[in-house]
């Protein structure tokens, strides 16, 4: 099998400093002068004019700004805090009225009559002016602006986009942060191979959870299934979550996302915690997505990781935020490709459909001690990051020109990816990501409660028709006497309600209805619990057995 360097032409070597200032004042003397901004005249009563001629002034200029979601916004270089520090990276930075007096003063000549000389004068662009035009939501002519890319990736017709600037075919404005090697056209499924080899060799001392078959790792699968996600997540509609999980601290989860990160952006992940309450976890999550991050990481999670935001993040193309400290909710592009790492990572509820999780298991205690590693994959990243773009790049490529040969059954909610990323690992010969979903769903919390519930619930009711009233009275009826016959199921099934409905060491009512209802028609284990009409104003529960 050939080496990747014989299929990909290197780029041109980096110009030296010298040599970037020579280019730069040969292409100063020779260039045209650039063309004279337009004259803006200020004029009492002609505010709607005036605004308009602000727009086109904008609009010839050249100035980065856009707009996305009911918001004016430009592309600034930010500080990042990352693993082991604070980075620069690229955001998205609204544009406020102060800023939007000064792009609009920089785009034209704007003049006014002077009141003693009666001369037109120089003057900024008023401030009413950029307050109108910041009011124009819905009349904006600007460019719509759908993401922030640092390296090529695959338009959704698996065209490549590797121009720097804004594609009019996506909305997505390439900055480039290193060269990238030419990819064939049509690279073959030959080409493909050495790629992901080259991509496989990047996680392959990573002790990824052995499943009996060395060379059909569905952990590894998701690795490389999140460096491949992670390129052409702002082509994709949506796509899961990548986890990584391992029993122990210093087993390489992180490293994993910095791994894919450096690739994406060109520096290591930007992560956020989850925070004490789900709420607060959502601001942060819906500030990362605001200011158009294009990789996400919920570092450590030490509590099942789930919430209505993180799923709709992962299933809708489209979020409706309030940015922090504002009242208006605004539309957002829900593109960034999302990432979690924890010990013993546990997602809950939908999450558990929603994500591939990754487990390593170093079989020692102290993994971080480990030797052996035959490199650091992220300094191989650092001092040829183009190279392993190109490589995750020829991949999907190679397999889109063949025609898109395989094709699994659909993944719910994440199709498109399912077509392109995981069907291409799988067309290579890699074990499917999804298989990793059993393990996930397992382990899901919500699933055991659900599961304890109708299996108490059975023993202690049967199939009778009940209320909640009279669910809680039986499974907190006396052991012996009373209403109902001893049971001695009724410990389980009462610890089975107090997991799901419990408040201060009593099992309430409303909770316990709303639960129920949140979960009616479920499938666990052959049961569920149906909602059977009403008798004198209260619901009717029941359990089923079977098939619907």
């Amino acid at each position: 099998m050939d080496s990747i360097e014989s299929w990909i032409e290197p780029p041109p070597p980096p110009l030296s400093i010298r040599e970037q200032d020579e280019r730069l004042r040969a292409g100063i003397e020779s260039a045209a002068p650039p063309p004279e901004p337009p004259r803006v005249e200020i004029v009492p009563g002609d505010l709607p004019i005036t605004i308009s001629d602000a727009e086109d002034a904008l609009l010839a200029s050249g100035i980065e700004l856009f707009q996305s979601g009911g918001r004016l916004v430009r592309p600034g270089v930010c500080p990042v805090a990352v693993t082991g520090g604070e980075v620069t990276g690229l955001r998205l930075v609204e544009v406020g009225v102060p800023n939007l007096v000064e792009l609009m003063t920089k785009a034209a000549t704007w003049e006014k009559i002077d009141g003693r000389s009666g001369e037109w004068v120089r003057t900024n662009c008023p401030r009413a002016v950029a307050e109108g035009y910041a009011a124009r939501v819905g009349q904006w002519k600007l460019r719509v602006l759908t993401g922030l890319i640092e390296a090529p990736t695959l338009r959704p017709d698996g065209s490549l986009l590797d121009k720097a600037g804004y594609d009019p075919a996506t909305g997505l404005l390439l900055r480039p942060s290193c060269n990238v090697p030419r990819i064939k056209a049509r690279p073959t499924r030959d080409d493909a191979l050495t790629a992901l080899a080259l991509l496989t060799d990047l996680v392959a001392d990573f002790p990824f959870l052995d499943r009996g078959a060395p060379d059909h790792w569905p952990d590894r699968s998701v690795a490389l299934s999140a460096i491949l996600t992670a390129l052409v997540r702002r082509s994709l509609p949506t796509a899961p979550l990548h986890g990584f999980s391992a029993p122990v601290a210093g087993s390489g989860k992180s490293m994993l996302v910095d791994i894919v990160s450096l690739i994406a952006t060109g520096r290591r992940a930007a992560v956020i915690s989850q925070g004490k309450t789900e709420e607060e976890f959502g601001k942060r999550l819906a500030g990362m997505i605001l200011a158009g991050d294009a990789l996400v990481s919920v570092d450590n999670c030490d509590i099942p990781l789930g919430g209505d935001l993180l799923c709709q993040t992962l299933t809708q193309p489209t979020l409706k935020l309030r940015p922090l400290g504002g009242s208006v909710m605004v539309d957002a592009p829900s593109n960034a490709a999302l990432f979690a790492t924890g010990n013993n990572l546990t997602l809950r509820g939908d999450m558990t459909r929603r994500a591939l999780v990754a487990r390593l298991d170093p079989q020692c205690e102290r993994p971080e001690l480990r030797k052996g590693f035959r490199h650091d994959p992220l300094a191989l990243i650092t001092a040829s990051r183009g190279k392993y773009i190109a490589a995750a790049l020829t991949v999907l490529r190679a397999f889109h020109v063949a025609g898109r040969p395989v094709r699994l059954d659909p993944l719910g909610s994440f199709t498109d990816w399912s077509d392109f990323v995981r069907s291409a690992l799988v067309w290579l010969g890699e074990a499917d990501p999804c298989q990793t979903m059993d393990d996930t769903r397992a382990a899901d919390p919500t699933l055991d409660a659900l599961s304890a519930v109708l299996a108490t619930w059975r023993k202690v009711i049967g199939l009778d028709r009940v209320t909640v009233s009279e669910v809680i009275r039986q499974a907190t009826a006396p052991q012996s006497g009373g209403l109902f016959q001893s049971n001695p199921d009724l410990p389980e099934f009462r610890e089975a309600l107090l997991t799901v409905a419990g408040d201060g060491g009593a099992i309430n009512g409303r909770r316990l209805g709303k639960w129920l209802g949140r979960n009616k028609d479920r499938i666990v284990d052959g049961m569920r619990i149906v909602q059977d009409s009403k008798l004198d104003g209260n619901v009717m529960w029941r359990l089923k057995t079977g098939d619907p």
